[in-house]
């Protein structure tokens, strides 16, 4: 029994030594986070989506028409891709 305890102990310890270990490069990393405003951060996350989309409308067809596994009918996965990202460009705008 007091082996299970002073393993859970040092478990204990060693957690606390990596966490004093991050603790100032998270503090850093959280203040520059804090530094961006709002809009700005939309606005980045806005722009990399739509780039995300214009490149996938420059995709070659070969990279994004492939065959159904069981009816062998070509299925284009770009339109697919375009409307999960247009549905994330209105959330991101809105929210």
């Amino acid at each position: 029994m007091k082996s299970m305890v002073i393993l859970a102990v040092s478990a204990q310890s060693v957690a606390d030594f990596f966490a004093n270990i991050l603790r100032g490069p998270g503090e850093m990393m959280r203040q520059w986070v804090v530094a961006v405003p709002p809009p700005m951060a939309r606005g980045i996350f806005l722009a990399y989506f739509l780039l995300l989309a214009l490149w996938i409308l420059r995709l070659p067809r070969a990279e994004v028409v492939v065959a159904h596994p069981k009816t062998g009918k070509l299925v284009n996965l770009r339109y697919i891709a375009l409307l999960a990202l247009v549905s994330q460009i209105v959330i991101y705008s809105i929210f």
